[in-house]
């Protein structure tokens, strides 16, 4: 005959086996540690979520005992002072639910001073937090660390929002893209020895405005009456082609 539950034959041939086995089963049922957990929704705005564990608990029969889900339980974000990595769980993510000794629920964000528990329960299964990121599906946006190069990738856009940019390189930087587009209020700088631009890009530097204004320009002289008189306009029209510099060189 076999038994049933957790409690095995042995635990009752003897006085020390009953109390061994007493007091284990009062620290399993009483001593909530963590959970595997899903999440089931999830509040930005108070950095909480609503999860559900994933390992549930049986019977002596051997059924199934499905855990509540687990509502307004704050979420891990790395971060110190008021720098952060924001990035938040969304459902269905998989992650593991970190049970307090004590009642939590008196923690409110942004407060750091000592609070006494709502109630003298301990390790009470609704107040802890949740850590995420275990047992995910290959990521479509994420960054990647190794000894040799750091990768970002996003699916769709990076947006850098700051004061002042600074990229050092100790040899190169490269750009590769379908379109540049440079926006400045004031200037744009370019401090090289060499500056070497792509095919026609000469004919970019100079565009039909500036070509129109050399062709029309004209200088004052002093005449043989002693009259300004304005010359007239170039007899050979510039083009791009002409324009020529040691430093500006097309590369083809």
């Amino acid at each position: 005959m076999k038994s049933k539950g957790q409690a095995n034959f042995e635990d009752f041939t003897s006085e020390f086996n009953m109390r061994n086995f007493l007091i284990t089963s009062l620290i399993a049922y009483t001593v909530n540690t963590c959970y595997a957990v899903t999440v089931t929704d999830v509040d930005t705005d108070n950095l909480k979520v609503s999860v559900k564990p994933l390992i549930s608990q049986r019977d002596a029969d051997n059924n199934k005992i499905e855990l509540p889900e687990i509502f307004n339980v704050p979420y891990f974000r790395y971060g110190a002072g008021n720098t952060a990595v924001m990035l938040d769980p969304q459902p269905g993510d998989i992650g593991f639910f970190i049970v307090f000794k004590s009642d939590s629920n008196n923690i409110k964000k942004g407060d750091s001073s000592q609070i006494m528990p709502d109630t003298f329960i301990n390790f009470p299964l609704y107040s802890g937090v949740y850590v995420g990121g275990i047992l995910m599906n290959e990521p479509e946006n994420y960054i990647e660390i190794k000894d040799d190069n750091i990768t970002i990738t996003a699916n769709k856009i990076v947006v850098i929002n700051c004061q002042n940019t600074e990229v050092n390189a100790d040899e190169n930087i490269t750009l590769n893209c379908q379109t540049a587009e440079i926006n400045a209020d004031n200037q744009v700088n370019i401090n090289a020895t060499n500056i070497n631009l792509g095919e026609n890009a000469s004919l970019a530097l100079v565009n039909e405005k500036i070509t129109d204004i050399l062709n029309s320009h004209t200088h004052n002289y002093v005449n043989t009456a002693g009259t300004p008189t304005p010359t007239t306009p170039p007899n050979v029209p510039f083009v791009s082609t002409q324009y020529t510099n040691a430093n500006i060189k097309e590369s083809v």
